[in-house]
């Protein structure tokens, strides 16, 4: 239950204007508007959020939302505040002193973890936490950016420019742009303060050590809520976390039902002493996901990993008022966006046909997709015209991305994850998650990432140096079992491969091996997952109110750019008892909902995700 938009006026604003509308997760709680000549805001939250602060005057609203490493002292001004800062947070300044003319400025923290989104529209440019909030508000017909889209559903990720919104871009990390009434515009960029603590010669000799220091720090300074409770998983990245802040929090594990993960989740409680709580979430809340996901994530991540969408109010009801996470410590801290890089790439490789070599940097488990195939199933619904704009865009994004090559190891993805973090794999778990708790992120701290852009890529491959830091510890946590694999915790395995990849002659029988494992794939479903923190989804979706809910989204894909006879033979697979497409049918069914909310606006069982927030009359001061 939290949101904002903002209406900034190129020209005097009309005495008569339509409430502005904000896409919510309910009824809010909370609920604010500021208006003077030129500009409008309106946001939710709710009652008892540790982390909306606003400040306003009749000449000045100052509002940010999130976690900042400090709040501004009275009377400093904002750029000089900016300068410097960290943690995960947005916000917004208007400034309309009397006799002078309005200025406005939007912000987001130096990684970018909160969106903002802005579009122009006629006279006038929009800014919100949401995409959807933007399309509720435009005075033009809305309309999917279909490039975009075909771009984040066939390699799961969207990394160019552009959102699926046509006309409508996010702001970059760091970034800060400031208007005015009479339309002058300008952006700059703040970045993340390194740490001086983290010294790259002692990161060199000492990984593991600089890691571990590095993580206690980061957790000491950002979890100091004590109602605050850790979602604790049963691997191993929220165990870190919860062992270097020592005994007596709480922690949240969500899982179906009792399984293996909720075991092992309560024991390393139980190891680090931590209250443990388990929140049992019924199988098919999915169906309320796949049918709620596409307002809030704009269609740009995947549904089926947005899992916990819905839930953390609940979570807030039973006393929990804020989460921390240990989210993006694999793709930060221990590399799971970095492979060796071999001379010559597979043909069999994802999307290799169309990307070349490229591809690789989104194949198999260094993919944005669970299953190897999902790329090239979704790229078969397509029409030739879909086919045509899917292949243009993932040719130019080939073309743009630079490599970047050390020590032997391809890192070409990891720093895209780098320089966009909104773009990483999972992300729609954090917007639920801030949607509706106020969310604490040691990860988002400079101390791990001053660690991670001075370690060695090896030292971060395969988390080496993390799973050394967790055994040097010497902490009964270490000693319980990773819930993903079932095996006690080990050091990372050495890459011998280096010193045979590049042999002569060898890529081709890699290349045999690889045809023989894609035919062995298509032949036969891939044996069932234990399951996790969310049910296993295909059983669950293969039932009767499944297809109905995934079919009514395809419904709503235009035939422009589908072939909705593959569309439908896709369902008919997967009804079949072909897991292969999961991913295909539920992204699909998403795209197709969020083409319809463009068109039509939101269905009758989404208005209660709509806030109207009217202004009752020209103000000169604020509301």
């Amino acid at each position: 239950m939290s949101g904002f938009c903002v209406e900034l006026w190129m020209r005097p604003m009309a005495s008569s204007v339509p409430p502005l509308e904000l896409v919510d997760l309910g009824s809010p709680d909370l609920t604010g508007k500021y208006r003077v000549p030129g500009v409008r805001a309106a946001w939710s939250r709710w009652h008892g959020s540790r982390q909306l602060a606003v400040s306003q005057s009749p000449s000045r609203l100052l509002w940010i939302e999130g976690h900042p490493d400090r709040m501004p002292a009275e009377g400093e001004e904002l750029t000089r505040w900016l300068e410097g800062r960290s943690g995960s947070f947005r916000g917004f300044e208007i400034h309309s002193p009397s006799g002078q003319p309005m200025r406005f400025r939007a912000f987001v923290d130096p990684l970018g973890t909160r969106p903002v989104y802005y579009m122009a529209d006629r006279d006038r440019v929009l800014f919100a936490d949401k995409l959807a909030t933007l399309a509720l508000n435009s005075t033009c017909a809305p309309a999917v950016q279909w490039p975009a889209v075909l771009e984040s559903l066939t390699i799961g990720v969207l990394y160019s420019a552009d959102t699926s919104l046509e006309n409508a871009r996010q702001m970059a990390p760091g970034e800060l742009i400031e208007a005015g009434a009479g339309g002058e515009w300008s952006t700059r960029r703040f970045a993340l303060p390194a740490d001086a603590a983290i010294e790259p010669d002692r990161v060199h000799r000492d990984p593991a050590g600089t890691l571990r220091r590095a993580l206690a720090k980061a957790v000491a300074e950002t979890w100091r809520c004590p109602d605050s409770v850790l979602l604790l998983s049963g691997g191993l990245d929220s165990r870190v976390a919860l062992a270097v802040a020592g005994p007596d929090r709480s922690v949240l594990t969500v899982t179906p039902r009792e399984n293996r993960e909720s075991r092992v989740a309560r024991l390393v409680a139980e190891s680090c002493q931590a209250r443990f709580y388990h929140f049992p979430c019924p199988s098919d809340h999915y169906f309320h996901v796949l049918r709620r996901s596409h307002p809030i994530t704009g269609c740009l991540w995947e549904p089926w990993e947005a899992h916990h969408l819905g839930l953390a109010s609940h979570w807030r009801q039973q006393g929990f008022r804020g989460l921390t996470h240990a989210y993006h410590c694999d793709s930060l801290l221990k590399g799971n966006r970095i492979f060796p890089r071999q001379k010559r790439v597979s043909s069999v490789t994802p999307l290799h046909s169309i990307m070349g070599d490229r591809a690789i940097c989104y194949a198999q488990c260094r993919s944005f997709r669970w299953h190897p195939q999902s790329s090239e199933l979704v790229y078969g619904t397509l029409s030739a015209t879909g086919q045509d704009v899917a292949r243009q865009r993932l040719r130019q994004l080939a073309s743009e991305l630079e490599p970047v090559l050390e020590d032997g190891l391809e890192l070409t993805v990891e720093r895209q994850f780098h320089q966009r973090v909104a773009a990483g794999h999972s992300y729609p778990l954090l917007l639920s998650w801030m949607e509706e708790q106020d969310v604490y992120s040691p990860i988002y701290h400079p101390a791990p990432w001053s660690w991670a852009k001075t370690s060695r890529p090896a030292d971060r491959f395969r988390g080496r140096a993390f799973r050394q830091a967790l055994l040097e510890m010497d902490h009964p946590a270490s000693l319980v079992i990773d819930a993903n694999t079932g095996k006690p915790i080990s050091a990372a395995r050495r890459d011998w491969g280096g010193l045979i990849r590049n042999l002569p002659g060898l890529h081709v029988l890699r290349e045999w091996r690889d045809r023989m494992r894609h035919s062995r794939l298509l032949a036969s479903p891939e044996p069932e997952a234990e399951e996790g923190s969310w049910p296993l989804l295909a059983p669950l979706f293969r039932s009767p109110e499944g297809l109905r809910i995934i079919e009514e989204g395809h419904a709503c894909l235009p035939p422009e750019f589908f072939n909705m006879d593959n569309v439908r033979r896709a369902v008919g697979a997967f009804a079949g008892g072909d897991d292969h497409y999961l991913e295909t049918v539920l992204d699909l069914s998403a795209a197709g909902r969020w083409a319809r909310f463009c068109a039509e606006g939101p269905a009758t069982d989404e208005r209660d995700l709509c806030w109207r927030a009217a202004f009752q009359s020209p103000a000169h001061g604020g509301q």
